[in-house]
């Protein structure tokens, strides 16, 4: 009867045993290979001609706070005609952080003509204000 209940343990513990050993396997650094490919993917998708495409890959360059898109993602929130996508590129501007994109956000808020974009930007540069504590000098 104990035979029984010994190998069930053994296999429960051996799994917990592995599972723990490889928690912090899948962290993304940016010294890692991994990143500039993954990084290099995204910034080729926004290319695209699919709208998806491009919303998809402007999230995450943000989501992975890419310096290298801070220039195309302003482009991006500058010329394209869906608004979904203007407010993502904005969203993922203020991720990232950088002064350029943080200005471009600021001004969208200010002057854009598109009334969801405008308040949207609006409130993405506000925030960053209220967790930055006027870190980032735009004056």
């Amino acid at each position: 009867m104990k035979k029984q209940h010994i190998i069930p343990a053994v296999v429960f513990f051996a799994f917990i045993a592995t599972t723990l050993s490889f928690a912090e396997g899948n962290k993304l650094s940016k010294t890692n290979s991994n990143y500039n490919i993954i990084e290099a993917n995204y910034l080729e998708g926004l290319k695209s001609d699919n709208i998806g495409l491009r919303m998809s890959c402007a999230y995450f360059l943000g989501e992975i706070k890419s310096a290298k898109a801070v220039i195309p993602l302003m482009h991006m929130l500058n010329t394209e005609e869906h608004e979904g996508a203007r407010i993502i590129a904005a969203w993922s501007l203020v991720k990232i952080g950088d002064s350029r994109g943080i200005y471009l956000v600021k001004r969208q808020g200010e002057q854009c003509k598109d009334c969801s974009v405008k308040s949207m930007c609006q409130y993405f540069y506000n925030h960053f204000n209220l967790t930055t504590k006027g870190k980032l000098d735009l004056e």
